[in-house]
């Protein structure tokens, strides 16, 4: 966890005014490939929001000892809120601490952006604005709608949402296996030029996501995950992916998934029939040999 330390030490220090911006990430994706859109073809996703989360603090001058300054993204983005608003960043300490390693495809660099924008919203006491959000990131990098409690169809280099589904009644396991992944390392054109050669498949796969959500067909859901998961091998190959789809049959599971621009590799399972978590966490190690498995959604037996 990123800076946690320091964010203990502000929690902890004498009351102050405090003001908080927070933003969960994802679990990788349940789908991506390509999607018209006016005219032309785009990178789409379809979301699978997490409980992960990244959150910044700020607090006037004098409140407190120490902060953390923001990274990058997150400077820029308070930036662009200011020229987008009218209204000023205020000058204090800022801490930005978070749950969402790098590079691992869980959104942790858009986290720390809405994060910040929310902390800015709560400070200058304005209701929160998802177009404004949406705004900057499109201004700093491609992105998830991680503003969004639900799984949505979203365009990410046109930061536009086509379709928000219901959220499904699932458990996920996931791991993480090989190195970080840099997405401002893997460009819109890139992707597009990769999937061109399966589109069909993309296609087959998006339709049959879409009514398994809005259907609440699991097992539907689970397949068109498994393809997707197992399309994105032609661009960003993981040989945890094909160890994952190996076991999923035996261990129950409705399908694989996996973040098409990183290192997260997981199972979806039907939260009315929950696995043994034991069970799918000695497979995972001996087949792939990490050893942290993260779980989500409703309790695994």
């Amino acid at each position: 966890m990123r800076n946690i330390d320091s964010l203990l030490s502000i929690l902890n220090d004498p009351p102050g005014v405090i003001f908080l911006g927070e933003c969960c990430g994802t679990i990788g994706e349940l789908w991506q490939g390509p999607v018209s859109y006016q005219g032309e073809e785009r990178v789409g996703i379809v979301s699978y929001p997490g409980s992960r989360r990244s959150r910044v603090t700020f607090a006037p001058p004098g409140n407190h000892s120490s902060g953390i300054p923001l990274g990058w993204k997150s400077r820029k983005a308070a930036e662009l809120f200011a020229e987008e608003t009218g209204l000023p960043v205020p000058r204090g300490q800022w801490l930005c601490w978070s749950e969402l390693p790098e590079g691992r495809g869980m959104s942790s660099s858009s986290a720390d952006i809405v994060a910040t924008l929310r902390c800015l919203t709560d400070y200058h006491g304005l209701i929160e604005d998802t177009a404004l959000y949406e705004r900057v990131m499109s201004r700093i990098e491609r992105s998830d709608p991680i503003f969004a409690p639900t799984p949505r169809l979203y365009l990410t280099g046109a930061h536009h949402t086509v379709t928000a589904f219901p959220t499904p009644a699932l458990i996920c396991c996931y791991f993480h296996h090989g190195h970080a992944v840099s997405t401002c390392g893997v460009t819109e054109k890139a992707l597009l030029t990769c999937y061109a050669a399966h589109r069909r498949r993309y296609q087959d796969s998006l339709a049959m996501m879409a009514h398994g959500l809005n259907a609440g067909d699991l097992a539907m859901i689970g397949e068109a995950t498994t393809a997707s998961a197992l399309l994105a091998q032609h661009h960003l190959p993981n040989p945890a992916v094909g160890h994952a789809a190996a076991v999923a049959g035996e261990l129950g599971a409705l399908g694989i998934f996996r973040a098409h621009t990183g290192s997260l590799v997981g199972m979806l399972f039907d939260a009315d029939a929950p696995p043994n978590r034991l069970l799918v966490e000695e497979s995972i190690t001996a087949r792939v040999g990490v050893t942290t498995v993260h779980w989500e959604g409703l309790h695994a037996r």
